[in-house]
């Protein structure tokens, strides 16, 4: 049983069992990219935690595909099915707290 992600093994993640009860430490859901791993589609995130493919453009460097947070469909690529997205979203110890890119 856990409550955060810092409370798990190496390589495991506190995942929700059984909503707002039960939480246990696993092993990341395989298929399912997490928080700034590159991808090509939306389809390859984990949209339960509100990830989808975006485009991320910085200073000097080609734009890069990768995981991470939205808050509209329109900024990702590929379908997304936003009927799957959780209404509060735990993130964890390593993940900044930023809001969507904003494309130029």
């Amino acid at each position: 049983m856990c409550n955060r992600e810092n409370q798990c093994d190496a390589g495991l993640i506190c995942e929700e069992v059984v909503p707002g009860e039960m939480r246990i430490c696993r092993a990341p859901t395989s298929g399912h990219k997490q928080y700034n791993e590159d991808c090509n589609s939306s389809s390859e995130c984990d949209i339960t935690r509100g990830l989808c493919c975006i485009v991320q453009r910085r200073h000097r460097q080609k734009p890069r595909k990768s995981c991470g947070y939205f808050k509209e469909p329109l900024v990702c690529i590929g379908p997304v099915a936003t009927d799957q997205i959780r209404e509060f979203v735990q993130h964890t110890a390593g993940e900044k707290r930023i809001g969507v890119y904003r494309l130029h």
